[in-house]
């Protein structure tokens, strides 16, 4: 019985099929057609091949020829490889190509098949194709992903390394000879924590772990030694890789030898506490004179007192003596007026009354001089302490009082200094010196501040005021003044390195940088401004209570 194709049905001019074939041939996805041997004159196209070409169904087929939908290298191999091999062994495999109406190229796995008659002999070629248009595309991304990584890896100086699970080494970038001075194949197969300094391989371990267990990589630091016994220090970053079911194949590491910038950083640190000593010694220095003079006045009256103690003692070591004369006179009945008399004009003479009245004066008004002196000494002597690296807990009151009393004569000529103490301040941690020498600088700019608003007409002596308060886990420290205030075009660069506004000689402009420095980066608290032109400016300090000094996010 012979099966007449219904209007929906390709048209062809194979002989009937069963409608069953038919139906599976139209079903399939894969492209199917059959052609005369010379494989040019088309019999039958499937649907999908048809949806693929951009042939309609009704079209008739007689009028095509299947290599005029293939590009010329496709129908060379056919001619010169498919058809002999199919009429020589009856099947033939390989990748092509079709092109469809619309120009788009088809990538194809193509199978070709003999369709041999009861004698034997070949009626026709079957052709198979499955679109590898998308796998193809796949492959090319991965070979170019492939090619992009090893160009990357290959020429990156930084080291990179893929590990399985267990931190075995699958790949390491020829980098790691030019930092570390191993090859690439001296390491592959070793475990990647062999050269990692033992002090570090726990935090290692412990990175690797939280990576594996949350897909989320970590910065960490660590050491690792070099192929000739020394050290560096890398920092590093890793990756997971997965599967396609989402498991955790491999870890990709990325890391960089940091080794040069970490003794760069060491040394500018030392640097910078060099320079913050040198600028607190400049600071002595400038400020030595008024010192000077703060401590040469109240030793001034101490000696003047000294003097008067040791000449009213003198006198009263001659009354004691005639005093002594005398009572011997009367033990022995020996007592004449003449020593009597002589006792009375000592006694005349001495002015007990103005003596008993001044000594104790002149003993007092010394003894406040030598605490005078005394304090004026010790916050010399606390101020200009070069300090440590560790914090500790200080009273910023008292720190605050001994910077203004050694600073005193800066600001006393041209302010007055008020004091407006929180008495429930707690004690908070901080590197003593360095705050004592960025309250040094914001003191001695407010009195130059009130010296400059003077000089241009601003009467009477200015305020200097410096209040604390307690702010819960943060303590606020406020040092206002009258002066002139900070010109709008300037504010933005105040805390700048080596900016200053002041005449040369003057200013560095290293105080208010320092400042920032110490506050913000060493205590991780802050520090602002307010100001407004001809009415002074008020600093702000906000400093942590408990402060452990900041450091750097661990790398990993």
């Amino acid at each position: 019985m012979k099966t007449v194709p219904s209007s929906n049905e390709p048209k062809s001019t194979l002989d009937p099929v069963h409608d069953w074939l038919l139906t599976i041939l139209e079903a399939t996805t894969d492209l199917v057609d059959v052609t005369d041997l010379s494989y040019k004159r088309l019999l039958y196209l499937n649907k999908a091949a048809r949806d693929r070409l951009g042939i309609g169904a009704n079209e008739d087929l007689t009028n095509l020829s299947i290599d005029g939908f293939q590009p010329a290298w496709a129908r060379d191999l056919i001619q010169r490889e498919a058809i002999p091999a199919v009429l020589q062994s009856g099947v033939w495999t390989g990748e092509t190509s079709f092109r469809s109406r619309d120009g788009h190229e088809i990538a194809v796995s193509q199978l070709i098949l003999a369709h041999k008659t009861a004698d034997g002999a070949v009626a026709h070629l079957c052709t198979i194709a499955r679109d590898m248009t998308d796998a193809k595309r796949a492959q090319e991304a991965v070979r170019r992903s492939e090619q992009l990584f090893r160009v990357m890896t290959e020429n990156a100086t930084e080291l990179i390394a893929l590990v399985d699970t267990k931190g075995n080494r699958l790949y390491n970038s020829p980098s790691y000879q030019t930092v570390l001075g191993y090859s690439p194949n001296e390491l592959q197969g070793t475990w990647s924590m062999e050269q990692t300094h033992p002090d570090d391989r726990a935090k290692l371990i412990e990175a690797a772990a939280e990576t594996k267990s949350t897909g989320v990589g970590k910065f960490i630091e660590y050491r690792m030694r070099h192929k000739d016994g020394s050290w560096r220090t890398l920092e590093s970053h890793a990756g997971v890789i997965r599967n396609a079911r989402g498991e955790i194949e491999n870890i990709l590491i990325v890391a960089r030898d940091v080794t040069e910038r970490k003794r760069a950083e060491k040394e500018r640190e030392m640097m910078e506490v060099q320079l913050r000593h040198a600028q607190k010694m400049e600071s002595i220095g400038r400020l030595a004179a008024g010192i000077a003079h703060e401590i040469n006045t109240p030793i001034q009256y101490i000696g003047d007192n000294a003097r008067f103690t040791k000449d009213a003692f003198d006198g009263l070591s001659r009354l004691l003596a005639l005093q002594q004369r005398l009572l011997d006179a009367a033990r022995t009945q020996a007592l004449t007026s003449g020593p009597l008399a002589e006792l009375e004009a000592a006694v005349q003479q001495a002015d007990l009354d103005y003596l008993l009245a001044e000594i104790p004066k002149a003993i007092e008004q010394s003894l406040e001089g030598v605490e005078r002196v005394a304090r004026i000494v010790g916050a010399m002597k606390e101020f200009s302490h070069p300090g440590t690296e560790e914090k500790i807990a200080i009273d910023l009151n008292k720190a605050i009082e001994s910077t203004l009393t050694v600073t005193r004569n800066e600001w006393k000529y041209v302010a007055d200094a008020v004091t407006q103490f929180d008495p429930n301040l707690p004690m908070v941690q901080c590197l003593a010196a360095e705050l004592n020498q960025v309250i040094l600088n914001i003191i001695v700019n407010a009195a130059h501040a009130i010296a400059d608003a003077a000089a241009h007409g601003k009467k009477g002596k200015g305020t200097i005021t410096l209040s604390t308060r307690n702010c819960g886990p943060e303590v606020e420290i406020r040092i206002a003044d009258t002066g002139t205030g900070i010109p709008e075009k300037v504010r933005d660069r105040i805390f700048e390195p080596f900016f200053t506004t002041k005449q040369m000689g003057k200013g560095t402009g290293q105080g208010l940088a320092i400042a920032h420095s110490v506050v913000v980066d060493k205590h991780g608290g802050t520090i602002h401004f307010e100001t407004e032109v001809g009415q002074g400016t008020t600093f702000i300090l906000r400093l942590p209570v408990n402060s452990a000094s900041p450091t750097k996010n661990e790398l990993s």
